[in-house]
């Protein structure tokens, strides 16, 4: 069995400049804030959609999307008002579980509650509390117990 020898290919050395994708004035490589975006991203967070989802609609990763924030207060403005809309129809959606009118499983909304719109994350209730606020949480349960306690 004879075998043909194999031909070597060199590699073509292509530079940064000549890339297999056009460059367009609003792709990915070269991002363009648009305030057309303020009004779009409304329609994708009012049906439940995260940061990420908006920034890939506008063409940017996550982090461009939020130096956008602090560059456009328009879109800040913009995202702040998404997030809520996004709040709204994710809690929508739990009470229509809750209420047995649409089906959804629970530890998956739960979890997607927590991660996207920090759910379980309130800095107030990990916050110790003072001495006056144990106190008078103690007189209330001294007054229940006594309470408790006369009516059996």
């Amino acid at each position: 069995m004879t075998t043909k020898p194999r031909i070597k290919l060199k590699p073509e050395s292509k530079s940064v400049s000549e890339s297999p994708t056009p460059h367009k004035p609003t792709s990915w490589r070269n991002p363009i804030y648009q305030a057309s975006f303020c009004d779009e991203i409304q329609h994708l967070y009012a049906a439940g959609a995260t940061d990420v989802k908006c920034a890939v609609h506008c063409g940017v990763c996550k982090e461009t999307y939020y130096e956008w924030m602090y560059q456009y207060p328009d879109f800040k403005k913009a995202v702040m008002h998404g997030k809520a809309l996004s709040h709204k129809y994710w809690a929508e959606m739990g009470q229509a579980g809750a209420e047995a009118t649409r089906k959804i499983e629970p530890k998956i909304w739960h979890l997607f509650m927590r991660n996207a719109h920090g759910w379980d994350k309130d800095p107030i209730a990990a916050a110790p509390a003072t001495s006056e606020q144990v106190d008078a949480m103690s007189s209330k349960i001294d007054d229940l117990m006594s309470k408790f306690k006369q009516d059996f």
